[in-house]
């Protein structure tokens, strides 16, 4: 079980203050079934995790799928991106974020 970071690292303040500037209410580092997701958008079933060079070591890797299967069996739908998408492209990423809210209300209604 990963244990929190008592602050959020740079590219994950900077997705949570472009989420909020869009209007999202969102949590960072929150413990869900054991784990804490690096953002959580509050009201959604949507966990964002935000990678940097770590997560492509073979063990971590590893590690973050199971970690992911385990999330996702318990209804969340994980978004993962990295630091350099952060860092280059912010706005898109909450593009994506909101994409993911419609699809997910068209599904609903379908229903």
């Amino acid at each position: 079980m990963k244990h929190p970071r008592p602050i959020a690292t740079p590219s994950e303040l900077k997705l949570i203050k472009a989420l909020i500037k869009h209007g999202f209410r969102v949590q960072s580092n929150v413990e869900l079934h054991g784990y804490y997701p690096d953002i959580r958008i509050v009201g959604t079933n949507i966990l964002l995790e935000i990678d940097g060079r770590v997560h492509s070591l073979p063990e971590v890797h590893e590690r973050d799928k199971q970690r992911s299967k385990h999330l996702r069996s318990h209804g969340y739908k994980i978004m993962r991106f990295t630091n350099r998408q952060v860092a280059k492209d912010c706005e898109a990423i909450v593009a994506k974020v909101c994409d993911e809210i419609l699809k997910q209300q068209e599904k609903r209604k379908r229903i």
